[in-house]
């Protein structure tokens, strides 16, 4: 997540998943704590439908920002994950999210929500004001 283009996909995609209106959008950031990803977004779905919206609107989001993907959990019910190893979406079911509880396992890194509630205006408006929100939580797109 060190180049500008990656992480301006990371953007996107988060912007994309609010389009879909995926729930309880968060964003972990692991980059001082483990080698495994510099971020994971964490979503709920609200059915087996639409997980696998969310799954194919991140996985095309990414690839369209040149990130490739691994996918896992196809056709789970409960948990799916887009691995853009650099950011790692992670799109759960309300059961599957309360099972595997990730916000908890990682519970000492930086966490910030991306709120879905903002009314509607201009994409790029939009995104400013989110990721001012974030900038402000400390992350950085110059990281």
């Amino acid at each position: 997540m060190r180049e500008n283009e990656k992480f301006y996909g990371f953007e996107e995609t988060l912007y994309r998943l609010d389009q879909k209106h995926a729930e309880d959008i968060a964003i972990l950031d692991l980059r001082e704590s483990t080698a495994i990803a510099d971020f994971f977004i964490i979503v709920t779905a609200n059915s087996k439908t639409h997980m696998k919206t969310l799954q194919e609107t991140a996985e095309e989001s990414l690839e369209q920002a040149g990130i490739e993907c691994h996918l896992e959990g196809r056709e789970s019910d409960r948990w799916r994950l887009v691995d853009g190893i650099s950011v790692v979406v992670h799109i759960f079911s309300r059961e599957g999210r309360s099972f595997y509880s990730l916000e908890r396992i990682w519970g000492d890194v930086p966490t910030s929500l991306y709120s879905q509630n903002m009314p509607e205006q201009p994409a790029q408006a939009r995104q400013n004001q989110q990721f001012e929100q974030l900038r402000q939580a400390g992350f950085s797109r110059n990281e």
